[in-house]
């Protein structure tokens, strides 16, 4: 005879997908309500919003760099 399969025992509850934060009390800072929103939203949802961020974060870089190389060149003329 086969035992039964027990699922595994469920980990700590998650924030976003297993219950919400409240929302803050009246007159807390504008920060504080965006991060309890950011913390109510699903991990997978927070995952992506991260990435989008890191990439608009990257492309911006790579932007300033290519400014700065230019002015550089403009500056000091191309060197090759």
């Amino acid at each position: 005879m086969d035992k039964p399969v027990t699922p595994p025992p469920k980990l700590l509850p998650v924030v976003g997908r297993d219950f919400k934060l409240p929302d803050p009390p009246e007159g807390v800072l504008p920060e504080v309500r965006e991060r309890f929103a950011w913390y109510n939203l699903s991990p997978e949802e927070r995952y992506r919003l991260a990435n989008e961020t890191w990439h608009r974060w990257n492309k911006l870089r790579g932007h300033s760099v290519q400014l700065a190389l230019q002015s550089l060149h403009r500056r000091f003329g191309r060197a090759e």
